[in-house]
């Protein structure tokens, strides 16, 4: 769409280029390409040329505005991407720790499941509020 706006506007620019250089030599009616214009027309190809500049204008900072969004978006997937695989590093590595170490049978606890529990029971015993 902004190149097409820009064609139009070099069209339109020839036109009223051709228009300056007949009315320098003095013609009284201006004809480009075959086709004839009066002053009438070429005011309002001029007032043309002013909105398609102001248009291509507006094209342009949206453009660069949807550029910069795209940039964005590309950044937060980018560190989206790196936290997620460093997460899931440090998931595989617990995993590999969590199983050598029953592999080799590696306490980490106490084993309480197994034998008395006479400190436990000493310390309910001696507890207020306990009988």
């Amino acid at each position: 769409e902004l190149d097409s706006l820009e064609n139009e506007m070099l069209a339109l620019e020839g036109v009223l280029r051709s228009a300056r250089e007949q009315r320098a030599r003095g013609a009284a009616r201006v004809e480009v390409g075959g086709i004839q214009y009066n002053e009438t027309e070429i005011r309002r190809l001029e007032s043309e040329l002013r909105g398609f500049a102001d248009m291509i204008a507006v094209k342009r900072k949206t453009l660069d505005a949807l550029n910069r969004s795209k940039a964005s978006i590309l950044l937060d997937l980018q560190i989206l991407f790196w936290a997620s695989l460093f997460v899931l590093l440090v998931g595989v590595i617990a995993a590999v720790l969590g199983y050598l170490s029953w592999f080799h049978k590696v306490r980490i606890f106490r084993d309480r499941r197994h034998g008395p529990r006479t400190e436990d029971l000493e310390a309910f015993r001696e507890a207020p509020g306990s009988h």
